[in-house]
């Protein structure tokens, strides 16, 4: 993660600001030129994220930074977006990667029989996952870049078993830390036959450290959603691959910065 990268997310929280100053005040000029640098910006930001399936900012001390970039990298709008979301303004805000973007991106990045350009587009609308902590599960980074992979390349059914993996994965994981499970000697996802089956563990992972109760729903909603495809009872489309991995990839988040901020207030 380099210093220009963090100079452009605190930058983005001033234009955030600014834009609507514009708007508000009318400042055509101004608006022009704020509107560029919030595009360019906010490409920059979403561009890292091509080469870096998950982004870890534990090494960034300030939190508007962090919080911005784990913004900008889940797609979340920024508040002039939402404000301007019914607005014609709205339409000059996408940040959207133009045709010069992608064959710049694309020769860096991929080179094979499949089209740079869907290649690039789908890692840049699914973004990546953004933590702010030490330790993460063994595989954890490699079932994201596949996850994701598995999208561009229109494998939507292997995009909902990978975040089915992702989320047992990172629940275990947290249940071994707070020894809800015994640590097996192998790989954490090569955990013994006694551990217990998913919809289990999220509950006792919430019923037992209080502070996972409030993402409960958010998991168990990610659990059933792939319940379908892992018992091969249905297939899907590009919509709900692209909505169950980006559920997926926010709830993690949201498991790990629960789990850092528990670890660090002890």
């Amino acid at each position: 993660m380099t210093d220009d990268m963090i100079q452009k997310a605190l930058r983005l929280k001033e234009l955030d600001k600014l834009i609507i100053k514009a708007i508000a005040t009318w400042d055509v000029e101004q608006l022009s030129k704020y509107i560029v640098e919030f595009n360019n910006s906010k490409k920059h930001i979403r561009s890292y994220g091509l080469e870096h399936p998950l982004v870890n900012l534990q090494k960034i001390e300030n939190p508007d930074a962090r919080l911005m970039i784990q913004r900008i990298m889940s797609d979340e709008p920024l508040s002039v977006e939402k404000a301007m979301s019914g607005g014609t303004i709205k339409e000059f805000l996408k940040g959207e990667l133009d045709e010069n973007d992608i064959e710049n991106l694309g020769s860096d990045l991929f080179y094979s029989w499949f089209s740079h350009y869907e290649y690039i587009q789908g890692l840049y609308e699914i973004g990546s996952l953004v933590l702010s902590c030490g330790k993460i599960p063994d595989n954890l980074s490699r079932f994201v870049a596949e996850a994701r992979n598995c999208y561009t390349f229109q494998q939507y059914n292997a995009v909902f078993s990978l975040c089915r993996t992702i989320i047992e994965s990172c629940i275990k994981d947290l249940a071994v830390i707070n020894k809800i499970i015994p640590r097996d000697s192998r790989n954490i996802s090569q955990l013994s036959s006694r551990t217990p089956e998913l919809y289990e563990l999220i509950n006792q992972l919430c019923d037992q450290v209080g502070v996972f109760d409030k993402i409960r729903k958010p998991l168990h909603k990610v659990r059933t959603g792939t319940n379908y495809i892992i018992h091969g009872n249905r297939i899907v489309g590009k919509e709900e691959s692209k909505n169950i991995l980006k559920q997926t990839l926010l709830v993690v988040h949201q498991l790990y910065e629960i789990e850092n901020a528990r670890q660090e207030s002890r």
